[in-house]
């Protein structure tokens, strides 16, 4: 395992490569993460699924910029449509096709 790549569920492996107080310090952090995911696991999925929901806005939070974007994209798709520059294609069809390709 290389030291800069870890995991929760991996040891940090420069640990102790670093002074005792930054150690102690380190587990700290890694138990008290590690108790808290046990304890996450314990919840109904329904709460497990409002952190996990929580957790991934924390990480990703919206963007009016980016939400813009896509409504300007759906815009001009629907346009398309409307003008018959495209023609639709039935998700069935796509996801029958997609699933053939796949062998499933």
């Amino acid at each position: 395992m290389k030291p800069w790549c870890w995991h929760w569920h991996q040891p940090l492996a420069i640990v102790g490569a670093l002074p005792a107080c930054a150690q102690v310090l380190i587990r700290e952090v890694f138990m008290n993460a590690q108790q808290l995911i046990v304890e996450a696991n314990e919840l109904p999925v329904e709460e497990r699924a409002r952190i996990v929901d929580s957790l991934l806005y924390s990480l990703n939070p919206p963007s009016s910029a980016i939400d813009q974007q896509w409504l300007e994209l759906a815009h001009r798709r629907l346009a398309e449509i409307h003008q018959a520059a495209v023609e639709p294609v039935a998700a069935d069809g796509v996801f029958n096709k997609l699933w053939s390709r796949l062998g499933k």
